[in-house]
C-alpha cells in the first residue's frame, strides 16, 4: 500500500466481499496484485475479483498474474465473460491477453461464447487470438455449427472462422451471406474448409489480407454457382475452387489469376450435374493446365467437349490412380504440352493411363525420360507429312516398334498383298493415319516408360501382374530394397524365392509347430453365396498376384496407396499369406490377409472391401476357423494387436486382428504403427 488514506479504506471495504476465510490462497494473490500494480490499479482489480463468487476469486487473480498484462485497466474487464471462462483458467488468461492487445471485448465475448456453446473444451487449449477485432455473425455461425453437428469437430472450424472475422476486414459480413441451410452437410463442411485456407500462423498479416482480397471477389460467384447445382454436386463444386485456387499443389494459395479463377468456375459449372460424378480426381488432373502460363492451354481445355471430360474423369475416380495421373500430367505439361492437349481431345483414356504411368516414375526420372522421348523422330516431326513418305514403309516400321498400325484396314490389306495404292488412296491413308498421331506418340511414351521401369530385369511387361509389380517397385518408399531384390530373383527364375530365403527358413525353424506345407498351400473352400453364386476361397500361390491384394479392393495397400509397403510385406514374409475369394469367372471379389503371430496364433485381418456382403464375410470366418483347426493353432479373436513379426520385409502396417466379437481392445503401443523389421532384408 502507498499509505494514502483512501487506499486502506477501499481495501477494508473489500474485506467482507473477498472470501479470505474460505480461500487460504487468496491473501497471497491479493498481496501480489497490490505489489505488482500499485494501490489504485491493484484495488481496481480486487474490486473486479470481489464481484465474483468466492470460489472464482483466487483463479481470477491467478489468471491476472499469469497473463502479465501490467498496463491493462480493470474497467476493461467485462464480467459477462465469466460464464465462458470461470471453469477454464487458460481461457480467462487468453481473454485478459486479448484485452491487453486492444481487441474489442464484444468480439472476444462472442467468440468465446460460440466456442463454448458448440465444443467441449475441457481438455482443449485456449483459443488463439488474431491481431484485430471485427464483426462476428454469431447467428450465422450458430446455423453453420448446427448444420455440421454432430459428428464433426467444430472447434477447429469455429475457432479459425472467428479469428478470420477479426483478422480480415469484411470477413464477418461475407460469412453472414453464406446460406448454410441450403447447403448439404458435406458441402457446408467443404465450404468451411475452403475458408480456413485463408488462415495460418505462418502467413504474415499482409499476405493473408492479400489472399482475402482475391477470395472476397470470388466467393459471391461461387455462392451463385451453388444455387444452380444439384445438392449432391455442391461439395464437388467447392472442391474445384479449394484444390485449384485455395490450396493448389504447385502455386501460391489464392494467387490464381482472374483468367484462371474464371476457368475454374466455368469447369466447375460444366461438371456440376450427372453424368459427371459427385467425386473424382478430375480437378487435380486439370490443375497443370489451368495454372499453365500460356492462355492458349486454358482455352483449349475449356473448349473440350463434355463427353471428353467425362471419359477422362472416369479414369480418375480412384484417389490413388488420380494422384498418379496428376503427377504425370504435371511433368508432361513441362515437356510435351502439345501432346497432352492433342491427346486429351482425341484419346482421353489413353492419355490418363499414360500419365498415370509417367506419374509412377520419380520426378527426376520422368523428366529425363520425357527429354529423351522428345528426341524420337516421330515425336520431333510428323512422320505422315515428311517428303516422299511411303505408307507401306511406315506401317512396317510401326509394327517393328510394337505399335498399333494407324493406317486404315484397306490400305494395310493392300500392302500385305503387295498391291500399290493410287496417289489418292495413299494420300487418304496418310490423312487417316495422321489423325492418330497423338495415339501413336502416347504408345511410344508408354513403351519408353516400361523400358525404364523394367531396367535390367527380364520381365514381360505385357503381363498385368508384372506391370503392377514394376510400378509398385518404383513407387515404394519403405520395403523398396528387399522388394527389388525379390523381383531380381523372381524374374531370374529362382524357385520360390520367399520360401527359400534364409530369413524364411529361420522363421520355420523357430516355429516347428507350424506345418510349413499346409501353411503355404492352405485350404480350398467353395460356397454358394446369395446374390453372388459360387465363390472359391484359397490362398494365392502366385506372389505377383498376391501383391495386388490392395489394388483389387481399393484399400490403402493398393498401388500408390498410403500403406502400399504392407502389400509387399504380405508377399515377402513367410509368416503372412493372402486369401482371395473369387467368383465363378475367377475375379477377386474380396480378400483377407492372414498371419501367424510370434506366439503362434493364426491372425486374421479384416476382410476387404469393407462393405463386403455378409454372406461372403461369413465364408471368410468359416475358412479362418477351419484353417486354424487344420494347423492346430488358436485363432486370434480381435480386437487386439498380436505381435506379428517382419521377416524379409522391413515395415508392416498392423491395423489389428479382425474383430470376431471378442473383448474390447486394450491400449497398445503397436496399434496403428509400423512394426520394425526383425532383420534387415538381404
Amino acid at each position: 500500500m502507498d499509505g494514502r488514506p483512501g487506499s486502506l479504506g477501499r481495501l477494508l471495504a473489500l474485506r467482507g466481499r473477498l472470501g479470505f476465510e474460505s480461500q487460504p490462497d487468496l491473501l497471497a494473490e491479493v498481496a501480489e496484485a497490490l505489489r505488482a500494480r500499485g494501490a489504485d490499479a491493484g484495488l481496481a482489480w480486487l474490486e473486479v475479483a470481489a464481484a465474483l463468487p468466492p470460489g472464482d476469486q483466487v483463479s481470477f487473480l491467478s489468471a491476472l498474474r499469469t497473463a502479465r498484462v501490467p498496463g491493462l485497466e480493470a474497467r476493461a474487464y467485462d464480467l459477462a465473460i465469466e460464464p465462458q471462462v470461470a471453469s477454464r483458467p487458460g481461457w480467462r488468461v487468453r481473454y485478459l491477453e486479448g484485452l491487453a492487445m486492444g481487441l474489442d471485448a464484444d468480439y472476444l465475448l462472442t467468440g468465446f461464447r460460440l466456442l463454448n456453446r458448440w465444443e467441449s473444451w475441457e481438455t482443449r487449449a485456449a483459443p488463439l487470438l488474431p491481431d484485430a477485432s471485427g464483426f462476428v455473425p454469431e447467428a450465422s455461425l450458430d446455423v453453420f455449427a448446427a448444420r455440421l453437428a454432430p459428428g464433426l469437430c467444430l472447434g477447429t472450424y469455429l475457432g479459425i472462422l472467428w479469428r478470420l472475422c477479426g483478422a480480415l476486414p469484411g470477413f464477418g459480413a461475407s460469412l453472414e451471406s453464406i446460406p448454410w441451410r441450403s447447403l448439404t452437410v458435406e458441402a457446408a463442411g467443404r465450404f468451411s474448409e475452403l475458408l480456413t485456407t485463408l488462415w495460418s500462423d505462418s502467413v504474415p498479416v499482409d499476405v493473408g489480407r492479400r489472399r482475402w482480397r482475391r477470395a472476397r471477389t470470388m466467393l459471391p460467384r461461387l455462392l451463385g454457382l451453388l444455387e444452380r447445382v444439384p445438392p449432391e454436386h455442391q461439395a464437388r463444386c467447392i472442391e474445384w475452387v479449394h484444390w485449384l485456387v485455395a490450396s493448389p499443389n504447385k502455386a501460391e494459395p489464392w494467387s490464381a489469376s482472374e483468367e484462371c479463377v474464371s476457368a475454374v468456375l466455368v469447369l466447375a459449372e460444366r461438371c456440376r450435374r450427372p453424368p459427371f460424378l459427385p467425386r473424382s480426381q478430375l480437378p487435380q488432373a486439370v490443375e497443370p493446365l489451368l495454372h499453365h502460363p500460356e492462355a492458349r492451354v486454358r482455352e483449349r481445355l475449356l473448349a473440350l467437349p463434355e463427353r471428353v471430360l467425362r471419359r477422362f474423369e472416369r479414369c480418375c475416380v480412384d484417389e490413388n490412380q488420380g494422384a498418379l495421373v496428376w503427377q504425370g500430367i504435371s511433368v508432361m505439361m513441362e515437356h510435351a504440352s502439345d501432346l497432352v492437349l492433342d491427346a486429351w481431345g482425341s484419346n482421353p483414356e489413353l492419355l490418363a493411363r499414360s500419365a498415370a504411368l509417367v506419374g509412377t516414375l520419380r520426378a527426376a526420372d520422368a523428366r529425363a525420360l520425357l527429354v529423351e522421348f522428345a528426341q524420337h523422330p516421330w515425336v520431333r516431326e510428323n512422320p505422315f507429312t515428311a517428303p516422299e513418305v511411303d505408307g507401306a514403309t511406315l506401317a512396317r516400321a510401326f509394327s517393328s516398334e510394337g505399335l498399333e498400325n494407324p493406317f486404315p484396314r484397306k490400305a494395310r490389306l493392300a500392302w500385305t498383298q503387295a498391291r500399290v495404292l493410287s496417289p489418292g488412296q495413299q494420300a487418304r491413308a496418310l490423312q487417316v493415319a495422321a489423325s492418330e498421331l497423338p495415339r501413336l506418340r502416347l504408345q511410344l511414351l508408354v513403351r519408353a516408360c516400361w523400358r525404364w521401369l523394367r531396367g535390367t530385369l527380364t520381365a514381360d511387361t505385357r503381363e498385368p501382374v508384372v506391370q503392377h509389380a514394376l510400378r509398385m517397385a518404383a513407387l515404394l518408399q519403405d520395403n523398396r530394397r528387399p522388394f527389388r531384390r525379390f523381383l531380381a530373383r523372381y524374374f531370374a527364375g529362382t524357385s520360390d524365392p520367399v520360401r527359400h530365403h534364409p530369413l524364411s527358413r529361420d522363421w520355420f525353424l523357430r516355429h516347428p509347430r507350424v506345418d510349413e506345407a499346409l501353411w503355404l498351400r492352405g485350404l480350398t473352400v467353395r460356397r454358394e453365396v446369395p446374390g453372388m453364386g459360387a465363390v472359391t476361397l484359397a490362398l494365392e500361390q502366385e506372389p505377383l498376384e498376391a501383391l495386388r491384394l490392395g489394388t483389387h479392393v481399393g484399400s490403402c495397400l493398393a498401388l500408390n496407396g498410403l500403406c502400399d509397403y504392407s502389400a509387399v510385406s504380405a508377399v515377402l514374409d513367410a509368416n503372412k499369406r493372402v486369401l482371395y475369394a473369387r467368383d465363378s469367372r475367377g475375379r477377386v471379389v474380396a480378400r483377407q490377409l492372414l498371419a501367424i503371430s510370434r506366439d503362434e496364433t493364426l491372425v486374421p485381418f479384416a476382410v476387404y472391401p469393407e462393405r463386403v456382403e455378409a454372406g461372403l464375410r461369413d465364408c471368410f470366418l468359416d475358412y479362418d476357423l477351419a484353417f486354424a483347426d487344420a494347423l492346430g493353432l488358436p485363432l486370434s479373436d480381435g480386437p487386439e494387436f498380436p505381435d506379428v513379426e517382419s521377416l524379409w520385409a522391413q515395415s508392416f502396417w498392423h491395423d489389428g486382428a479382425w474383430d470376431l466379437g471378442g473383448r474390447e481392445p486394450q491400449p497398445s503401443s503397436s496399434r496403428g504403427m509400423d512394426r520394425p523389421a526383425s532383420n534387415a532384408g538381404s
